[in-house]
């Protein structure tokens, strides 16, 4: 099967586009993306990086962008692929996959949407997920064992992406009885990988959450509503 030229041309000029892509695709959680999924991300992610390149070699040295201009003419061999910008727009993508791996893993979009009450969705793939990488939870837990009767207590110290692999490795742990909570040895570290439907996992640590404001005005109102009533129904005792 021959490659033409223009086929060549294409996947230099898309080629900070894949890159960005690909790194993006390993430095953040999701579920696998689709080939049409890929394609496009690496399309849109090329005109970005390939505008901002733009933006500043405008600010540095007025030019040209000769990207087009080297796609349209492939048929005429008239122009060689813009090298120059190809290798500037991938360093830029390199930068931008970090910028948007932090971003996604931080989940800034969501939590800017639930600041402004545009969505409930926390933006993780699983309530594992957000478990294990929420900051206000305790990383000290307790893990029961319902298959086998026993319990670990200890530092999550890594774990899975997801519920479907559902691992836990654990440092300093204590293993107790799940029934007595007796403790019957003490290990450095310990891997577990149960179905998820045989484990449960218990976070001691964690204290009682405040009520959002919206619960107090829920509550306070309803305490108005019921001493008022109650206001009421003393007058019309007393008349």
């Amino acid at each position: 099967m021959e490659i033409s030229e223009v086929t060549v041309r294409v996947l230099l000029i898309f080629f900070p586009g894949i890159i960005c892509a690909m790194i993006l695709d390993s430095l953040t959680v999701h579920r696998e993306w689709k080939l049409w999924r890929f394609a496009l991300t690496s399309f849109v992610l090329g005109l970005v990086c390939y505008i901002a390149t733009f933006a500043v070699w405008q600010l540095v040295v007025p030019t040209q962008v000769t990207i087009v201009e080297s796609l349209l003419q492939a048929k005429e061999g008239k122009e060689a692929p813009a090298v120059a910008e190809i290798v500037a727009a991938t360093l830029v993508s390199i930068v931008l996959a970090f910028v948007l791996s932090c971003a996604s893993n931080r989940k800034v979009l969501h939590r800017v949407a639930q600041r402004l009450r545009v969505t409930r969705k926390f933006g993780h793939l699983d309530v594992w997920d957000w478990m294990l990488n929420n900051t206000d939870i305790p990383e000290w837990v307790v893990v029961r064992d319902l298959d086998t009767g026993l319990a670990y207590e200890g530092w999550v110290r890594t774990f899975s992406d997801t519920a479907d692999a559902n691992e836990l490795f654990l440092r300093d742990v204590r293993v107790l009885n799940n029934e007595t909570g007796e403790e019957i040895d003490s290990l450095w570290g310990l891997y577990v990988a149960r179905p998820r439907e045989k484990l449960t996992i218990e976070f001691s640590g964690l204290t009682m959450a405040p009520r959002s404001r919206e619960d107090r005005e829920a509550e306070s109102s309803n305490g108005e509503d019921k001493h008022g009533q109650g206001s009421d129904s003393e007058g019309r005792a007393e008349s």
